[in-house]
């Protein structure tokens, strides 16, 4: 397999009642079988290979394969080196540049023991044969230089009735190869044990916001930090420490973020997208005893207020007395007189 050649298919073989077992590198048959036959395939580069044995059968279930090895190098010229994968049924595996030599192994009756009293004879005029394929796909956004740069990611206002003004970006999902990306840039660590592998994605946002990042297919763990770190120098600015799931940011002020994710090999053949909620931040205006909504004195009326009499209406045309809650809503078992006097609190985000 090489250069557009992502597959192959081999030529198949039938199975005759001719015993030709061989010891390959001090590898006795698999299973004890008395049959085996051989393919060789080139691969020209670093490649994710799956190998999967195909068949056809004479009678049901009398399938007679003991198994397969994959040995390294030709076994046509003799020049075989080593053992790649001991008796198997097929894989998907990462395999260097090189030919390789597949054998599979199988039982049946001979021409001195057709063995027909117990079915068909095992694997006696059945077919084999495999396909092996190579995935084309490699990373996209594993470097500083090769970061997924999806724009501005910005709420939009989209309903006059409420503060309901979010939007959901999904970006371009990433591709886990073979190789991994190590060592990691200066300034970039990973959250855990055996996370090798990182992408990297660039985006900005225009206005103060609430963020949730979810995230999708395989990954370890993912960090976000402040402005573009493929422009920084380190150390930088943490704005979520290392999240699996869902991480969330209460209060983004405008500007650039980097969002980190990593992995390790149990990803390598899988891809990981993330998802980017950007909502508006707003705050509560009566989330404090000292800040309560006054209706004042209602008249015996027999009508239903829902605001002050005589006030008017607030805003998204709500009436006065409407609170929305955000994800700067705090709460407290008592008013905190000392750390919010009338007039309001000043919301911290984590940015101080």
């Amino acid at each position: 397999m090489e250069g557009s050649t992502n597959s192959l298919t081999a030529t198949w073989t039938r199975v005759t009642c001719d015993d030709n077992p061989l010891t390959i590198l001090g590898y006795a048959p698999c299973g004890g079988a008395t049959k085996q036959f051989y393919w060789e395939v080139y691969i020209s580069e670093p490649s994710l290979v799956t190998f999967s044995p195909q068949y056809d059968y004479v009678a049901w279930p009398e399938l007679g394969v003991a198994g397969w090895r994959t040995f390294r190098g030709r076994i046509s010229d003799g020049s075989l080196t080593a053992l790649e994968r001991d008796c198997h049924g097929g894989f998907t595996a990462c395999m260097s540049p090189g030919w390789y030599t597949f054998v599979v192994y199988a039982y049946g009756g001979t021409y001195s023991s057709p063995s027909y009293s117990s079915g068909r004879g095992g694997a006696i005029g059945n077919r084999i044969w495999f396909t092996i394929s190579r995935d084309p796909r490699s990373q996209k956004y594993g470097t500083f230089a090769t970061a997924d740069r999806p724009g501005n990611l910005d709420w939009v206002p989209h309903y006059v009735y409420a503060p309901n003004q979010h939007r959901s970006y999904t970006l371009d999902w990433e591709f886990w190869p073979c190789s991994n990306n190590l060592p990691f840039p200066a300034g970039v660590t990973p959250c855990g044990a055996g996370q090798n592998r990182v992408s990297y994605r660039v985006f900005s946002v225009t206005r103060p916001s609430y963020l949730v990042i979810y995230q999708s297919g395989c990954y370890a763990s993912s960090r976000l930090y402040q402005g573009d770190i493929t422009a920084l120098t380190p150390p930088f600015t943490v704005v979520h420490e290392c999240f699996s799931g869902t991480g969330r940011v209460c209060w983004v002020p405008p500007g650039t973020y980097t969002l980190v994710t990593f992995a390790g090999d149990g990803c390598i053949g899988q891809t990981y997208t993330p998802t980017i909620y950007v909502d508006s931040v707003g705050y509560s205006l009566h989330n404090y005893a000292a800040l309560a909504y006054d209706f004042g004195a209602l008249p015996a009326d027999n009508t239903e207020y829902r605001t002050r009499p005589g006030d008017p209406l607030g805003p998204y045309g709500r009436p006065g007395s409407t609170d929305w809650i955000f994800c700067t809503t705090d709460a407290f078992a008592s008013d905190p007189v000392n750390n919010c006097p009338v007039g309001g609190c000043e919301y911290r985000s984590a940015f101080g």
